[in-house]
């Protein structure tokens, strides 16, 4: 399933028959909402936190990934890059190889060490590449 069916099914099963409503009770602009329900774009990391958080649901979940809901709103004191370090080292592998692996670029890993956070489409390539969840690969806890 899209996660534009996944948010219109959570939306009726909390209720909610408009997207001004969601909008006021997430702070994520209307627009921004529209575009995902249109499934224009997908959410960056926040505001995915922001709608697991309201609904209760995990972000896998919510992207279709897995059936079942194992919603936390616990946070790690880890970032993404130190995830992503530590499942490099795991996985006894680098960057260059991942990069190779999924089709993007080296280059993305120098842009999150500076702060830029990673796109949603990138962290579910490096989350189902390392078989670990969306919510685990960025920082939340189960």
């Amino acid at each position: 399933m899209e996660f534009k069916d996944k948010l219109k099914e959570l939306m009726v099963d909390n209720n909610i028959d408009d997207i001004k409503e969601l909008a006021t009770k997430t702070g994520i602009c209307f627009g921004v909402l529209y575009g995902y329900l249109r499934g224009e774009e997908l959410p960056d990391v926040v505001n995915a936190c922001l709608l697991s958080d309201y609904f209760k649901s995990s972000i896998d979940y919510m992207f279709g990934i897995t059936n079942s809901d194992n919603y936390t709103n616990k946070r790690n004191n880890k970032s993404f890059v130190q995830i992503y370090k530590e499942l490099l080292k795991t996985n006894e592998t680098n960057n260059t190889r991942v990069a190779k692996t999924l089709g993007i670029s080296r280059s993305l890993y120098y842009e999150w060490i500076k702060g830029v956070s990673p796109k949603m489409k990138t962290i579910i390539l490096l989350a189902k590449h390392f078989h670990v969840s969306i919510d685990y690969l960025i920082g939340k806890e189960y």
